[in-house]
């Protein structure tokens, strides 16, 4: 969740937490809002080896689309 002006954007993955536990959901709220401190998270070895593994994927598609289309030109919008 993030802020916009004066209201608040909520992601795919807030209504998924508000989904699991509202409870959650209003706690992250308040961390957002800085009244409560935000919690320490243990470190997750697989998720950190999954976001390599998925940033390597992601620039082996790139490459692919950068082979097959070119480089994008942003005067040309292609």
């Amino acid at each position: 969740m993030f802020f916009l002006d004066d209201a608040f954007i909520f992601s795919a993955s807030d209504l998924s937490v508000s989904v699991d536990c509202n409870y959650q959901s209003l706690y992250l709220l308040d961390v957002k809002l800085g009244l409560r401190p935000k919690p320490d998270k243990a470190r997750d070895e697989m998720l950190e080896r999954t976001a390599v593994l998925g940033d390597a994927h992601e620039q082996n598609v790139l490459k692919d689309l950068i082979a097959a289309y070119g480089e994008y030109d942003p005067a040309t919008g292609t």
